[in-house]
C-alpha cells in the first residue's frame, strides 16, 4: 500500500516539483514509515529547518543522536510548542545520555581490568 502511495507522490512531484508541498510531505512520511531514511533525508536536504522534527526523528532512528539534537536546534524555539517534538527531544536526549554513559562506563571498566 505505501509503495503504491510513493509511486503516486512521485508522479505528482515530477509534474510540479515545488508546487505541491502536500505531496512532498506525504512522500516524506511514507519514506519514513517504510524506513527509507536515507531517501527521506535526501528529500529534505536544504530544507532541514522546515523539517526539523522529521530530520531529528530520522537521525535518532539511525542512532545518530548528537546529529538529531542539532537537527532539533535548527527548528528554533517554535518547535518546542509541538508536543510531539518535545516527546522526540526527550527520547533523543535520553538515548544520547545513555549511549555516552555506557561508552564512558565501558572505558572505565576496561581501564580497571588492565
Amino acid at each position: 500500500m505505501l509503495f503504491m502511495m510513493l509511486i503516486s507522490y512521485d508522479i505528482v512531484l515530477k509534474v510540479d516539483p515545488e508546487g505541491q508541498p502536500w505531496a512532498r510531505q506525504a512522500r516524506l512520511i511514507a519514506l519514513i514509515k517504510t524506513k527509507n531514511f536515507d531517501q527521506a533525508l535526501e528529500l529534505i536536504k536544504g530544507k532541514e529547518a522546515q523539517h526539523a522534527v522529521e530530520a531529528a526523528y530520522i537521525l535518532h532512528r539511525q542512532g545518530k543522536n548528537a546529529e538529531a539534537l542539532q537537527a532539533i536546534k535548527k527548528g528554533g524555539n517554535a518547535i518546542l510548542d509541538n508536543v510531539n517534538a518535545k516527546h522526540l527531544l526527550a527520547q533523543i536526549v535520553s538515548a544520547y545520555l545513555l549511549s555516552n554513559s555506557l561508552n564512558s562506563n565501558t572505558s572505565w571498566v576496561t581501564s580497571r581490568q588492565a
